[in-house]
């Protein structure tokens, strides 16, 4: 079985929507991973952003 392609942290994170706190506050704890070196809480960061924001903010 192949390994899926895994990007990169810093690769196609999601941005957080202007005036949302939960967007805010998970954008925040991502700068904060990345700053620490934590690759896995930053991919955590920006898993968590794209389910909220499909859910919060689609159309």
């Amino acid at each position: 079985m192949l390994t899926p392609h895994l990007r990169h942290p810093d690769e196609d994170q999601p941005t957080a929507v202007k005036g949302c706190a939960t967007c805010t506050h998970l954008d925040r704890f991502r700068q904060r991973a990345s700053a620490a070196g934590d690759g896995s809480a930053v991919s955590d960061a920006n898993v968590r952003m794209r389910r909220h924001q499909k859910a919060e903010h689609s159309s």
